[in-house]
């Protein structure tokens, strides 16, 4: 038996710009209200990465800085350039405007300054994000609304559950009346310490009326925390409404010089690559609709800037799948160049591009076999490995697996043996950090009649910290470009 390192590389996974692009993935592209940086060349690289899904923030101060007059060319040049490049937008409305809420004068860009206090903020807001929908009709259907209200961040003056459930209701209430097709989004939890109580006073307040999911930003040391998170939170939301689940962010710096969530840690480019791969497949296996990586671009955090000190702006985060210096006002500038995590996410997306499914994979003993050539180690359980099985319309197959050890500390790498059942024996692996793609040779492969001749062994198959990806007949043949 032959280890797949030994066996033949046939070439590399790559996105096919006639292929679509994949459903579970998505870029944030946000604070373009506060100019964080210029987007004008950032639409080639980021149509590149694969991905469908592009998070953007609405900008209400940057849109009406005369009272009643909204002014969106900034806004829908760059929901137009998104779809032109075959991206799909979706807006997170927020934030405040100094017009008309008094604490929002001091605040930069009017970060976590709701409009609640006055009628007249109500009104204004209501019909700023009315205005919004007719605006975009047709062309953006998908709206969140707020930025983690459940964080002193982002509701400044103190977080309330009620508070926000009314305004929740208010606002989602105001966008079906001008387009009752829209796909509201509400939330947008930051996970504090108290998410859970926070939640549950918001759903027991009605905040889920007129929602149709409900967005989170878990940003995890672990990633595999999210395994329960995730259902912790579809347990609490089941209880008042089955909505779908959508990780509006999630993340982690390239750098440990930076701020903002877990700058503190031990990061690389490497182990942020890692970091995204794993994330992704977590929140795939857990069922989240679609999950948006934070960010395209390194940027300012920004959210305790002040309007008169352009030094609380430099704060800078390395979340960034393209890389970034920064001018003297705060800007992100230079050749933004894409890190590791650029290319790993845009792997990822070619290798499951489309739609799929997950599921998990006959369980019938001895599936899953483990077995650990390096340390001899034998597990039956498959504790000890993340896995998920990946299904097409068409019936291929695909099954994803990796060692979830301490990202921040290990990398490992060893080998293991599976045992499958009603799979093709045409099998490719693809290594998402890499993006390299093997065949797995016939001398790896075993046919397990004892067990009956549906059993497929497949020996000596790579494990690392990260996940790789074992294809059963075409799953995603046409994104391989052969050597």
């Amino acid at each position: 038996m032959r280890q797949l390192s030994e066996n033949k590389s046939i070439g590399f996974i790559r996105r096919n710009p006639q292929s679509p692009a994949s459903e579970r993935f998505g870029v944030g592209f946000e604070k373009l209200d506060r100019k964080a940086f210029d987007p004008s060349d950032k639409y080639d690289k980021l149509a590149a990465l694969g991905v469908k899904w592009v998070r953007i923030l609405s900008g209400w101060e940057k849109t009406e800085k005369i009272k009643g007059v909204c002014d969106f060319s900034w806004l829908e040049e760059v929901v137009d350039r998104l779809s032109a490049n075959g991206l799909t937008a979706w807006i997170s409305l927020c934030y405040g405007n100094p017009l008309y809420t008094e604490s929002a004068k001091k605040v930069f860009g009017s970060v976590g300054c709701p409009p609640i206090f006055s009628n007249e903020e109500k009104n204004a807001w209501l019909a700023y994000c009315k205005a919004l929908a007719r605006k975009f009709k047709g062309k953006v259907k998908y709206y969140e609304i707020w930025n983690e209200p459940d964080g002193v961040q982002c509701w400044k003056h103190g977080t309330s559950a009620i508070e926000y459930s009314e305004f929740c209701k208010s606002t989602a209430a105001a966008l079906k009346e001008v387009d009752g097709g829209l796909y509201i989004v509400g939330g947008a939890l930051g996970v504090s310490e108290r998410w859970a109580c926070y939640l549950k006073k918001a759903l027991e307040n009605g905040m889920a009326e007129n929602l149709n999911a409900i967005s989170f930003h878990h940003y995890a040391a672990y990633p595999e925390a999210n395994l329960s998170f995730i259902n912790q939170l579809k347990d609490l939301i089941y209880e008042y409404k089955p909505l779908e689940i959508i990780h509006g962010e999630n993340g982690c710096p390239s750098s440990i010089d930076g701020n903002g969530s877990l700058h503190a840690c031990n990061w690389t480019e490497r182990r942020q690559a890692a970091y995204l791969l794993r994330n992704m497949i977590v929140d795939i296996k857990c069922g989240v609709k679609f999950s948006s990586w934070f960010s395209f671009v390194d940027m300012m955090e920004g959210l305790f800037g002040t309007r008169d000190d352009v030094s609380t702006r430099k704060d800078y985060g390395y979340y960034g799948l393209l890389g970034a210096e920064f001018n003297e006002n705060g800007e992100a500038i230079g050749n933004f160049n894409p890190k590791k995590s650029y290319y790993a996410y845009q792997n990822l997306a070619a290798a499951l591009g489309g739609e799929f499914r997950a599921f998990e994979f006959p369980k019938d003993k001895p599936y899953p076999l483990h077995w650990s050539f390096e340390t001899g180690n034998f597990d039956e359980s498959g504790d000890d490995f993340v896995c998920v099985g990946l299904k097409r319309k068409n019936g291929a197959q695909a099954f994803c697996y990796y060692k979830p050890v301490n990202i921040l500390s290990t990398e490992f790498d060893s080998t293991v043996s599976f045992i499958f059942q009603n799979v093709s024996e045409d099998m490719k692996i693809v290594d998402l950090l890499s993006g390299e793609v093997f065949t797995v040779s016939k001398d790896n492969i075993e046919i397990r009649e004892r067990y009956g001749d549906c059993c497929v062994e497949v020996k000596g198959l790579p494990v690392k910290d990260y996940p790789l990806l074992l294809t059963f007949g075409d799953f995603c043949d046409e994104n391989i470009q052969n050597k």
